[in-house]
């Protein structure tokens, strides 16, 4: 039973954090070298950007795509900054993911999902 409760409330982070209702203050999460930049797009941007970067739409609100588009003109900075501010509907991630786990989720954008 408490592996059950445990994963409910895991579950339950985890929503939370997608929604922007993630902690403010205390980054809770491993270390940037124990989750790899796969897993951290997986996790924190697959559920709205696509597996493959393609975007998606939900609700009302259409998610850009990240391996066409604007996206691939976009600077570095200009990913760093709304991965970690959020904006335009994406929660910030700051609060979340530390500075080289955002650094590590853009190079893992330019890399793999846009082929640069």
């Amino acid at each position: 039973m408490r592996i059950r409760g445990e994963l409910v409330l895991a579950i339950v982070c985890y929503i939370m954090v997608l929604t922007g209702c993630g902690p403010t203050e205390q980054k809770s999460v491993p270390p940037s070298w124990a989750v790899t930049p796969r897993v951290l797009y997986e996790r924190n941007c697959a559920v709205c950007h696509g597996a493959r970067g393609e975007g998606t739409e939900r609700g009302t609100m259409k998610v850009p795509p990240l391996n066409s588009g604007a996206a691939l003109n976009d600077p570095d900075e200009k990913f760093l900054k709304q991965i970690s501010e959020g904006g335009n509907g994406m929660p910030p991630f700051k609060y979340t993911l530390d500075d080289q786990q955002i650094e590590d989720l853009v190079r893992f954008v330019r890399e793999e999902i846009q082929k640069k």
